[in-house]
């Protein structure tokens, strides 16, 4: 069942230099934060398609969790991309900023599979309408 889709976007302290003049060369020019508990570096959807273009970040840190990532930010010039569902609910707490990924990336797709065995009884499907309600409100 298909919950909707997570654009990409690059999260920052409020008033962080690169969101002055944002652009390709800012996102790449700056240290990055990266969330993950089995991160490899160079490995991710973002280096990938950063390399792609010829560009490359720094991560100099990693977070295991995104609950970690605002506080962070917050206190430091560290930039963090990901999709925008990870760091949303808690950006305004942090007073974070955030821009759209300077580079096309495709938006993270959210989507929830039930068993073939139990998938079709009552309570599961009820289960999956609330999921897909409180998705649908984000």
């Amino acid at each position: 069942m298909a919950l909707g889709e997570w654009p990409w976007r690059v999260y920052g302290r409020a008033g962080h230099p690169a969101f002055r003049q944002w652009s390709l060369e800012a996102w790449s020019d700056y240290d990055h934060l990266q969330v993950g508990t089995s991160v490899i570096p160079g490995r991710g959807p973002i280096e990938r398609r950063a390399a792609e273009m010829g560009l490359s970040r720094r991560v100099r840190s990693v977070v295991p969790h995104f609950s970690m990532a605002a506080a962070m930010l917050a206190e430091t010039d560290l930039l963090l991309t990901v999709p925008s569902g990870g760091l949303d609910p808690t950006a305004a707490r942090y007073n974070l900023e955030n821009r759209e990924l300077p580079f096309e990336m495709p938006p993270v797709g959210l989507s929830v599979f039930r068993s073939a065995t139990n998938g079709d009884e009552a309570g599961v499907r009820r289960f999956l309408e609330r999921i897909q309600a409180a998705c649908s409100r984000l």
